[in-house]
């Protein structure tokens, strides 16, 4: 799992220079490939916000808060809210 301030460009960003996302995050993303990589910064002020994948990782905005209960050999991309969105 990657936790990361802002979300990679172009994968849950917005449009304004404020939160485009980062570029390197992508090639980090592509070079440890974490089953899921959260990230904050982008507020969706009410609106439903979808995961989305980069590569094989989910990518999901949990700007407040999120409870992962996590058990040994479960998988954490299951256990996101939302999960089945991420196709």
């Amino acid at each position: 799992m990657l936790l990361t301030h802002a979300p990679p460009r172009g994968v849950g960003d917005g449009d304004d220079p404020p939160h485009r996302g980062f570029t390197a995050l992508r090639g980090l993303v592509a070079a440890l490939q974490p089953t899921a990589l959260l990230h904050g910064h982008v507020h969706p002020y009410g609106a439903s916000v979808r995961q989305r994948r980069l590569g094989r990782t989910v990518v999901c905005n949990v700007t407040g808060w999120h409870l992962l209960e996590i058990e040994p050999g479960a998988g954490v991309a299951e256990l996101l809210p939302g999960h089945r969105d991420a196709r």
